[in-house]
């Protein structure tokens, strides 16, 4: 999705038949499961699902034009590699052009919200005891961007690399 663009559920032509629509969200949601470099322009796009309107349906042909030039983009986890996984959240501040709320993204599921009150004081007790420190992270080396923001091409490609996305057609 190109930087620095922003939709809104009033401007442009609403349109006539949304099932087409609503079927290529659908699926592109589907996608994401593999696909983490769609989850922003997905997840920005599936906002419109009960009112569509003709910029909404052009984005959503520019992401599969994408998809289209990126056949053999996934995540790929080596059967020899030691992995070690990572969780990062990121929001924006009031970046809905309609309504301004906030966009969160963490690519966590969360079963119940009271592990997670439990999980903060441990953090924060162990923050206190000097056993972990957290660390500084330049914004533009952020990989939760990915999911909240729509970045740069060069910005956007480095991410990718570092979140494990990887083109099986590219030679190693």
């Amino acid at each position: 999705m190109a930087q620095n663009v922003k939709f809104s559920s009033t401007e442009g032509e609403l349109l006539a038949d949304p099932s087409s629509y609503h079927r290529l969200i659908g699926r592109l949601i589907y996608l994401t499961i593999s696909r983490p470099d769609l989850a922003y322009a997905v997840q920005v796009l599936s906002q419109y699902m009960d009112k569509p309107r003709q910029p909404h349906l052009d984005a959503v042909h520019r992401v599969l034009k994408y998809l289209k030039g990126t056949p053999g983009h996934g995540t790929f986890f080596s059967v020899t590699s030691d992995i070690h996984l990572k969780a990062f959240c990121d929001s924006d501040c009031a970046g809905c052009v309609d309504t301004r709320k906030s966009v969160t993204a963490s690519p966590v599921f969360h079963e119940r919200t009271k592990h997670i009150e439990i999980d903060c004081h441990i953090v924060r007790e162990k923050l206190q005891a000097n056993v972990i420190k957290t660390l500084h992270v330049a914004s533009y080396n952020q990989l939760s961007d990915l999911f909240t923001k729509a970045l740069g091409c060069v910005q956007f490609h480095s991410l990718l690399g570092e979140m494990g996305v990887l083109d099986i057609h590219t030679p190693s």
